[in-house]
């Protein structure tokens, strides 16, 4: 390994670990459960619809599916089993919707329009951009409304 790839790959191992630990101190503290919780309790088994809003969220501020599962994977799996559905379910449905929307984390298309050297804005690409938000969304959606009728 070159000085310089090991120069830039220590950041990205860097942020991963600490991703990761801040989801060790999220479940070990109980805020997990705690937020879990509070959500069931305000929407009840339509909380589970949040999933897939987490999952976007997620993937598109951090541009990682590891970062995007590590921030909130812990909270939609204490929210799986409060409301009594599959965990295995509740992962796959947030680890797919997330690692989606990583394709409209600033950062990507910040790069991608460099790499391609685009005149456009970051607004302009973004009005253009969101529709693709739409099919992962939806179809966690549809994942979540399945595993709740089926229950």
């Amino acid at each position: 390994m070159t000085r310089e790839t090991a120069r830039g790959t220590w950041r990205a191992a860097a942020v991963t670990v600490a991703f990761m630990l801040m989801a060790e101190l999220y479940v070990g503290s109980g805020m997990a459960a705690i937020l879990a919780e509070a959500l069931q309790g305000a929407a009840g088994r339509g909380a589970a619809l949040g999933v897939p809003l987490f999952g976007a969220v997620s993937g598109f501020l951090t541009g990682s599916g590891a970062a995007a599962n590590a921030m909130v994977m812990p909270m939609e799996i204490a929210l799986g089993r409060a409301l009594v559905l599959d965990p295995a379910w509740i992962a796959a449905i947030q680890n797919s919707v997330a690692t989606n929307l990583t394709m409209l984390s600033p950062i990507r298309v910040s790069m991608g329009a460099a790499i391609l050297a685009l005149g456009a804005s970051d607004a302009a690409l973004y009005r253009r951009a969101w529709p693709l938000a739409l099919p992962p969304l939806m179809a966690g959606f549809a994942a979540v409304a399945l595993l709740l009728a089926s229950s």
